[in-house]
């Protein structure tokens, strides 16, 4: 027969037991984290001088340009994607850049507006970029006053871009082959939406002889120079 005093010191021991097996043996769940691009420019290629028409509507306005080739890729954890809706009255839609996470979730982010481009008849991200001319001196300077002091010579007037995996740049983890983001996506579905991105590893280049793809000079010329 056994006692009631031993049963207890058994139930005790058994307790202790399981307790400590939940010590040391927790169930955890990883949090999500969120795959971010991270988009760089190459250095301008293929610069030229030129003299065209720099008319929206082909008026013959001709001025002087330094063309140039430029290129923005992805060395980032996460694509960037873009994803709008076209109201077909006024071409344009409110963009929204979609961020994903290590679980497969995803959040929007409403970042700006894409339009219809009429001389590359599909449609541009706004805002995309900026491109500026300075002289080494004056560039040294802004750095040096914190970026308070000086301005750049010429800004260009090109700023938007249809975004894709338009050149290969690097292999990294988890970059697509064959691109993911093709020139289809700059043009809206038989639903309107549209979508626009750059994969990890790829870039999207802007070649010299392409529309507005310059610095505008005006009737100006350049010094002989190196560039920086």
């Amino acid at each position: 027969m056994i006692s009631l005093k031993k049963s207890l010191g058994f139930l005790f021991i058994f307790l202790t037991i399981f307790s400590a097996f939940l010590t040391f043996k927790p169930f955890t769940v990883q949090a999500a984290t969120a795959l971010y691009p991270n988009l760089k420019t190459l250095p301008p290629r293929d610069l030229r001088f030129d003299r065209t028409d720099v008319s929206v509507e082909g008026t013959g306005n001709m001025h002087n340009v330094l063309r140039f080739s430029n290129t923005v890729y992805n060395i980032g954890e996460g694509r960037m994607e873009m994803r709008a809706t076209i109201d077909p009255s006024t071409q344009t839609g409110i963009a929204y850049q979609r961020v994903y996470n290590s679980d497969g979730t995803f959040t929007d982010y409403q970042v700006g507006t894409v339009y219809y481009h009429p001389q590359h008849m599909h449609y541009h991200f706004e805002d995309w970029g900026q491109y500026q001319l300075w002289t080494k001196a004056d560039y040294d300077k802004w750095v040096g006053s914190g970026r308070t002091q000086g301005q750049a010579k010429k800004v260009g007037v090109k700023t938007t871009s249809c975004v894709m995996d338009e050149e290969f740049i690097k292999k990294l983890p988890l970059t697509p082959w064959p691109a993911a983001f093709p020139s289809s996506g700059c043009s809206p579905d038989s639903q309107n939406r549209l979508i626009e991105g750059l994969s990890i590893g790829w870039g999207d280049t802007y070649d010299y002889y392409r529309f507005e793809q310059w610095i505008d000079l005006d009737q100006e010329t350049l010094a002989d120079g190196n560039m920086f």
